[in-house]
């Protein structure tokens, strides 16, 4: 499999952080996977912005600079109207596949915990910010 379509996925996640921070800087996103990704996947701090610098020649993101000290400078990046427009046809298309497989995943558990089996803290944890984010929607399409 290409690079470019293992890695989709990572553009997707740092176009939604983008929509729900607003702005963010490239060592807040790579902390962001580190915390997210656990054993199974950790970037680089370079993939990540790597990404970051196609997705600003894409005109997904823009970037701007800031001096925090005056030998080291920041870049803070925003989603552009491109970005959202991409980021929405993205999310819906793995919104679609995830919430199957998120809704399976909940009801598993619970079965499972029918059965003595306990489901880690960290997990319970993440559940439950997935809960709370999915009560904020509205009622979908009319």
């Amino acid at each position: 499999m290409a690079r470019r379509s293992r890695l989709a996925w990572v553009k997707a996640a740092l176009l939604a952080y983008g929509v729900v921070k607003g702005e963010f800087y490239g060592y807040e996103a790579y902390k962001l996977f580190i915390e997210a990704g656990g054993e199974k996947w950790k970037p680089s701090v370079g993939t990540i912005y790597k990404m970051l610098a196609e997705m600003v020649e894409e005109g997904l993101l823009e970037r701007r600079g800031s001096w925090k000290t005056p030998r080291r400078m920041v870049y803070y990046y925003k989603v552009t109207s491109k970005g959202v427009e991409t980021y929405v046809e993205k999310a819906l298309r793995y919104a679609d596949k995830t919430a199957f497989w998120l809704a399976l995943v909940v009801e598993s558990l619970v079965k499972l915990e029918e059965r003595g089996y306990s489901t880690p803290r960290s997990v319970v944890d993440k559940l439950r910010r997935l809960c709370s984010a999915a009560s904020l929607l509205g009622d979908g399409e009319k």
